[in-house]
Protein backbone atom coordinates (compact mmCIF):
# COMPACT_ATOMS: atom_id res chain seq x y z
CA UNK A 1 0.00 0.00 0.00
CA UNK A 2 2.94 2.54 0.62
CA UNK A 3 4.06 1.65 -2.78
CA UNK A 4 0.78 2.53 -4.26
CA UNK A 5 -0.20 5.11 -7.61
CA UNK A 6 -1.09 8.13 -6.50
CA UNK A 7 -1.88 8.80 -9.87
CA UNK A 8 -4.01 6.24 -10.26
CA UNK A 9 -5.69 5.98 -6.77
CA UNK A 10 -7.02 9.47 -8.02
CA UNK A 11 -7.89 7.64 -11.14
CA UNK A 12 -10.06 5.01 -9.45
CA UNK A 13 -12.03 7.79 -7.27
CA UNK A 14 -13.28 9.67 -10.13
CA UNK A 15 -14.32 6.35 -11.48
CA UNK A 16 -16.66 5.74 -8.56
CA UNK A 17 -18.28 8.92 -9.04
CA UNK A 18 -18.21 8.18 -12.60
CA UNK A 19 -20.37 4.97 -11.95
CA UNK A 20 -22.39 6.50 -9.81
CA UNK A 21 -23.04 9.20 -13.05
CA UNK A 22 -23.78 5.99 -15.12
CA UNK A 23 -26.10 4.71 -12.38
CA UNK A 24 -28.38 8.12 -12.36
CA UNK A 25 -28.43 7.13 -16.20
CA UNK A 26 -29.64 4.27 -16.37
CA UNK A 27 -32.45 4.76 -13.74
CA UNK A 28 -33.08 7.88 -15.74
CA UNK A 29 -33.73 6.17 -18.69
CA UNK A 30 -35.61 3.39 -17.21
CA UNK A 31 -38.03 6.41 -15.50
CA UNK A 32 -38.64 7.32 -19.06
CA UNK A 33 -39.20 3.74 -20.33
CA UNK A 34 -42.18 3.50 -17.92
CA UNK A 35 -43.61 7.24 -19.18
CA UNK A 36 -42.01 9.72 -16.17
CA UNK A 37 -40.47 12.68 -17.55
CA UNK A 38 -37.11 13.19 -16.12
CA UNK A 39 -33.41 14.26 -16.08
CA UNK A 40 -30.50 12.07 -15.39
CA UNK A 41 -29.01 14.84 -13.26
CA UNK A 42 -32.00 14.95 -11.19
CA UNK A 43 -31.65 11.22 -10.63
CA UNK A 44 -28.00 11.42 -9.47
CA UNK A 45 -28.87 12.11 -5.46
CA UNK A 46 -31.81 9.66 -5.83
CA UNK A 47 -29.59 6.97 -7.04
CA UNK A 48 -26.17 7.69 -5.18
CA UNK A 49 -28.78 7.22 -2.17
CA UNK A 50 -30.92 4.65 -3.14
CA UNK A 51 -27.20 2.30 -3.64
CA UNK A 52 -26.18 3.41 -0.51
CA UNK A 53 -28.92 1.80 1.38
CA UNK A 54 -28.90 -1.37 -0.95
CA UNK A 55 -25.49 -1.58 0.54
CA UNK A 56 -25.89 -1.79 3.77
CA UNK A 57 -28.50 -3.85 3.85
CA UNK A 58 -29.42 -7.34 2.66
CA UNK A 59 -32.17 -6.71 0.40
CA UNK A 60 -30.60 -8.05 -3.14
CA UNK A 61 -31.42 -4.54 -4.16
CA UNK A 62 -34.68 -4.26 -3.51
CA UNK A 63 -34.14 -1.71 -0.15
CA UNK A 64 -33.55 1.21 -2.76
CA UNK A 65 -36.82 1.10 -4.60
CA UNK A 66 -37.92 2.94 -1.04
CA UNK A 67 -35.64 6.26 -1.92
CA UNK A 68 -37.22 6.41 -5.07
CA UNK A 69 -40.61 5.81 -4.41
CA UNK A 70 -40.12 8.87 -1.60
CA UNK A 71 -38.88 10.90 -4.55
CA UNK A 72 -41.88 10.40 -6.51
CA UNK A 73 -44.21 11.71 -3.71
CA UNK A 74 -42.65 14.53 -2.99
CA UNK A 75 -43.15 15.09 -6.74
CA UNK A 76 -46.19 14.15 -7.13
CA UNK A 77 -45.55 11.16 -9.17
CA UNK A 78 -46.85 7.87 -9.74
CA UNK A 79 -45.31 5.69 -7.08
CA UNK A 80 -46.12 2.82 -8.82
CA UNK A 81 -44.62 3.56 -12.26
CA UNK A 82 -41.73 5.32 -10.71
CA UNK A 83 -41.58 1.23 -8.69
CA UNK A 84 -41.89 -0.46 -11.72
CA UNK A 85 -39.02 1.82 -14.00
CA UNK A 86 -36.66 0.84 -10.50
CA UNK A 87 -37.30 -2.80 -11.06
CA UNK A 88 -36.57 -2.38 -14.89
CA UNK A 89 -33.49 -0.98 -13.89
CA UNK A 90 -32.40 -3.61 -11.76
CA UNK A 91 -33.46 -6.47 -13.98
CA UNK A 92 -31.07 -4.85 -16.98
CA UNK A 93 -28.25 -4.34 -14.31
CA UNK A 94 -28.52 -8.24 -12.95
CA UNK A 95 -28.36 -8.88 -16.83
CA UNK A 96 -25.68 -7.57 -17.97
CA UNK A 97 -23.91 -9.02 -14.66
CA UNK A 98 -24.95 -12.65 -15.84
CA UNK A 99 -23.57 -11.61 -19.56
CA UNK A 100 -20.09 -10.62 -17.70
CA UNK A 101 -19.93 -13.31 -15.31
CA UNK A 102 -20.62 -15.83 -18.34
CA UNK A 103 -17.77 -15.00 -19.98
CA UNK A 104 -15.49 -14.70 -17.17
CA UNK A 105 -16.57 -17.85 -16.05
CA UNK A 106 -15.92 -19.46 -19.81
CA UNK A 107 -12.48 -18.03 -19.64
CA UNK A 108 -11.82 -19.09 -16.29
CA UNK A 109 -12.80 -22.65 -17.96
CA UNK A 110 -10.90 -22.56 -20.20
CA UNK A 111 -7.87 -21.72 -19.01
CA UNK A 112 -9.20 -24.58 -16.56
CA UNK A 113 -8.62 -22.52 -13.11
CA UNK A 114 -12.37 -23.01 -12.60
CA UNK A 115 -12.68 -24.10 -8.88
CA UNK A 116 -15.42 -25.53 -6.86
CA UNK A 117 -16.27 -22.64 -4.71
CA UNK A 118 -16.48 -20.60 -7.55
CA UNK A 119 -19.04 -23.18 -10.01
CA UNK A 120 -21.11 -23.31 -6.51
CA UNK A 121 -20.85 -19.09 -6.10
CA UNK A 122 -22.02 -18.78 -9.57
CA UNK A 123 -25.05 -21.46 -9.33
CA UNK A 124 -25.96 -19.57 -6.41
CA UNK A 125 -25.99 -15.97 -8.03
CA UNK A 126 -28.14 -17.41 -11.36
CA UNK A 127 -30.53 -18.76 -8.55
CA UNK A 128 -30.90 -15.94 -6.58
CA UNK A 129 -31.24 -13.89 -10.26
CA UNK A 130 -33.98 -16.32 -11.06
CA UNK A 131 -35.84 -15.87 -8.48
CA UNK A 132 -35.77 -12.20 -8.27
CA UNK A 133 -36.88 -12.56 -11.92
CA UNK A 134 -40.11 -14.82 -10.85
CA UNK A 135 -40.63 -12.66 -8.51
CA UNK A 136 -41.14 -9.55 -11.02
CA UNK A 137 -42.85 -11.94 -13.57
CA UNK A 138 -45.67 -12.60 -10.79
CA UNK A 139 -45.92 -9.06 -10.20
CA UNK A 140 -46.57 -8.28 -13.53
CA UNK A 141 -49.29 -11.02 -14.09
CA UNK A 142 -50.95 -10.24 -10.96
CA UNK A 143 -53.27 -7.07 -11.77
CA UNK A 144 -53.93 -5.61 -8.37
CA UNK A 145 -54.76 -7.73 -4.73
CA UNK A 146 -58.46 -8.20 -5.66
CA UNK A 147 -57.72 -10.06 -8.65
CA UNK A 148 -59.13 -13.44 -8.13
CA UNK A 149 -58.21 -14.79 -10.96
CA UNK A 150 -54.60 -15.78 -9.30
CA UNK A 151 -54.13 -18.18 -6.70
CA UNK A 152 -53.52 -16.76 -2.92
CA UNK A 153 -49.96 -17.49 -3.01
CA UNK A 154 -49.41 -14.72 -6.35
CA UNK A 155 -51.78 -12.86 -4.68
CA UNK A 156 -49.59 -12.64 -1.43
CA UNK A 157 -46.01 -11.67 -3.45
CA UNK A 158 -48.28 -8.52 -5.09
CA UNK A 159 -49.15 -7.43 -1.86
CA UNK A 160 -45.31 -7.82 -0.61
CA UNK A 161 -44.22 -6.14 -3.69
CA UNK A 162 -47.27 -3.47 -3.31
CA UNK A 163 -45.78 -2.46 0.17
CA UNK A 164 -42.41 -1.29 -0.98
CA UNK A 165 -44.73 0.64 -4.12
CA UNK A 166 -47.58 2.38 -2.25
CA UNK A 167 -51.23 1.96 -3.04
CA UNK A 168 -52.28 5.57 -3.36
CA UNK A 169 -52.89 5.06 -7.11
CA UNK A 170 -55.22 2.24 -7.28
CA UNK A 171 -53.05 -0.34 -7.42
CA UNK A 172 -49.59 -0.56 -7.97
CA UNK A 173 -49.34 -3.36 -10.37
CA UNK A 174 -52.08 -2.10 -12.33
CA UNK A 175 -49.31 0.62 -12.50
CA UNK A 176 -46.13 -2.00 -13.21
CA UNK A 177 -48.56 -3.78 -15.77
CA UNK A 178 -49.19 -0.33 -17.75
CA UNK A 179 -45.22 0.44 -17.62
CA UNK A 180 -44.65 -2.93 -19.24
CA UNK A 181 -47.41 -2.50 -22.19
CA UNK A 182 -45.62 0.92 -22.73
CA UNK A 183 -42.24 -0.60 -23.45
CA UNK A 184 -44.01 -3.45 -25.07
CA UNK A 185 -45.31 -0.66 -27.25
CA UNK A 186 -41.98 0.46 -27.81
CA UNK A 187 -38.66 -1.97 -27.29
CA UNK A 188 -36.53 0.78 -28.08
CA UNK A 189 -37.16 2.67 -25.00
CA UNK A 190 -35.27 0.23 -23.08
CA UNK A 191 -31.90 0.25 -25.73
CA UNK A 192 -30.61 3.18 -23.51
CA UNK A 193 -31.39 1.49 -20.04
CA UNK A 194 -29.18 -1.95 -21.48
CA UNK A 195 -26.28 0.32 -22.66
CA UNK A 196 -25.78 1.91 -19.37
CA UNK A 197 -26.31 -1.05 -17.32
CA UNK A 198 -23.34 -2.59 -19.62
CA UNK A 199 -21.70 0.25 -19.13
CA UNK A 200 -21.95 0.15 -15.61
CA UNK A 201 -20.41 -3.64 -15.55
CA UNK A 202 -17.59 -1.96 -17.93
CA UNK A 203 -16.63 0.64 -15.60
CA UNK A 204 -16.36 -1.71 -12.68
CA UNK A 205 -13.78 -3.78 -14.18
CA UNK A 206 -11.84 -0.66 -15.23
CA UNK A 207 -12.09 -0.38 -10.71
CA UNK A 208 -10.93 -3.61 -10.31
CA UNK A 209 -8.29 -3.17 -13.13
CA UNK A 210 -7.17 0.01 -11.73
CA UNK A 211 -6.74 -1.44 -8.04
CA UNK A 212 -4.77 -4.01 -9.39
CA UNK A 213 -2.50 -1.72 -11.37
CA UNK A 214 -2.12 1.07 -8.59
CA UNK A 215 -0.45 -2.00 -6.06
CA UNK A 216 1.08 -4.12 -8.93
CA UNK A 217 -1.53 -7.01 -8.24
CA UNK A 218 -1.81 -7.60 -12.02
CA UNK A 219 -1.86 -5.60 -15.47
CA UNK A 220 -4.36 -8.40 -17.18
CA UNK A 221 -7.49 -6.77 -17.91
CA UNK A 222 -8.88 -9.82 -18.20
CA UNK A 223 -7.73 -11.01 -14.87
CA UNK A 224 -9.10 -8.02 -13.71
CA UNK A 225 -12.74 -8.75 -14.96
CA UNK A 226 -12.40 -12.55 -13.46
CA UNK A 227 -11.34 -10.88 -10.43
CA UNK A 228 -14.39 -8.70 -10.87
CA UNK A 229 -17.26 -10.64 -11.32
CA UNK A 230 -16.20 -13.49 -8.23
CA UNK A 231 -15.89 -10.36 -5.87
CA UNK A 232 -19.54 -9.63 -6.84
CA UNK A 233 -20.79 -13.18 -6.60
CA UNK A 234 -19.59 -13.80 -3.34
CA UNK A 235 -20.62 -10.34 -2.00
CA UNK A 236 -24.29 -11.29 -3.22
CA UNK A 237 -24.05 -14.41 -1.52
CA UNK A 238 -22.68 -13.47 1.72
CA UNK A 239 -24.57 -13.18 4.37
CA UNK A 240 -23.27 -9.91 5.55
CA UNK A 241 -23.85 -6.36 4.16
CA UNK A 242 -22.13 -5.27 1.30
CA UNK A 243 -20.36 -8.48 1.51
CA UNK A 244 -17.93 -7.90 3.98
CA UNK A 245 -15.32 -10.30 4.24
CA UNK A 246 -16.84 -12.67 1.52
CA UNK A 247 -15.62 -9.84 -1.22
CA UNK A 248 -11.99 -9.57 0.17
CA UNK A 249 -11.33 -12.67 0.71
CA UNK A 250 -12.23 -14.02 -2.48
CA UNK A 251 -11.02 -11.29 -4.28
CA UNK A 252 -7.60 -11.93 -3.32
CA UNK A 253 -7.59 -15.60 -3.49
CA UNK A 254 -8.62 -14.86 -7.49
CA UNK A 255 -5.63 -12.53 -7.76
CA UNK A 256 -3.38 -15.25 -6.00
CA UNK A 257 -4.36 -17.92 -8.12
CA UNK A 258 -3.77 -16.24 -10.74
CA UNK A 259 -0.05 -14.86 -9.86
CA UNK A 260 -0.54 -12.46 -7.63
CA UNK A 261 2.08 -12.41 -4.58
CA UNK A 262 -0.87 -12.77 -1.19
CA UNK A 263 0.68 -9.18 -0.32
CA UNK A 264 -0.27 -7.41 -3.41
CA UNK A 265 -3.45 -9.75 -3.68
CA UNK A 266 -4.55 -8.09 -0.33
CA UNK A 267 -3.73 -4.49 -1.08
CA UNK A 268 -5.78 -4.55 -4.28
CA UNK A 269 -8.65 -5.82 -2.47
CA UNK A 270 -8.44 -3.06 0.00
CA UNK A 271 -7.83 -0.32 -2.59
CA UNK A 272 -11.23 -1.86 -4.69
CA UNK A 273 -13.59 -1.84 -2.22
CA UNK A 274 -12.49 2.11 -1.20
CA UNK A 275 -13.52 2.45 -4.87
CA UNK A 276 -16.23 -0.14 -4.98
CA UNK A 277 -17.59 0.24 -1.38
CA UNK A 278 -16.46 2.89 0.19
CA UNK A 279 -16.46 5.93 -2.09
CA UNK A 280 -20.38 5.48 -2.78
CA UNK A 281 -21.30 4.49 0.70
CA UNK A 282 -19.61 8.16 2.08
CA UNK A 283 -21.14 9.80 -0.92
CA UNK A 284 -24.74 8.59 -0.62
CA UNK A 285 -24.76 8.99 3.46
CA UNK A 286 -23.59 12.77 2.58
CA UNK A 287 -27.31 12.81 -0.03
CA UNK A 288 -29.56 11.36 2.83
CA UNK A 289 -28.42 13.71 4.98
CA UNK A 290 -29.27 16.40 2.55
CA UNK A 291 -32.53 15.12 1.35
CA UNK A 292 -33.50 14.21 5.20
CA UNK A 293 -33.06 18.84 5.74
CA UNK A 294 -35.60 19.15 2.44
CA UNK A 295 -38.61 20.56 2.55
CA UNK A 296 -41.26 17.97 1.61
CA UNK A 297 -44.16 18.78 -1.15
CA UNK A 298 -47.59 19.48 0.52
CA UNK A 299 -49.87 17.12 -1.19
CA UNK A 300 -53.06 18.46 0.11
CA UNK A 301 -55.81 17.00 2.37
Amino acid sequence: MSRADPRLLTFGALASIGWLVVLASMHAAAQRAAGQRVRSAELLATATASNALNLITKSAGMAGIAIFVGRARRHRQSTGLVAAAYLLAQAFGELAFVIVLAAALAVVAAAGRLTSPEVLAGCAVLALLTAKFVVLIVAIRVRHPADTSAGPRLRHVQELLGRFAGKDDGGSNGEMLEAVKVVRRNPRRVIPVAACALCLEAVGVLQMWVACMTVRATGSVLVAMIAYCVSVMFGMIGFLPAGLGFVEISLAATLVSFGSTVASATAAAVVFRVFELWIPLLAGGLVVRDLGRRPRVATGA
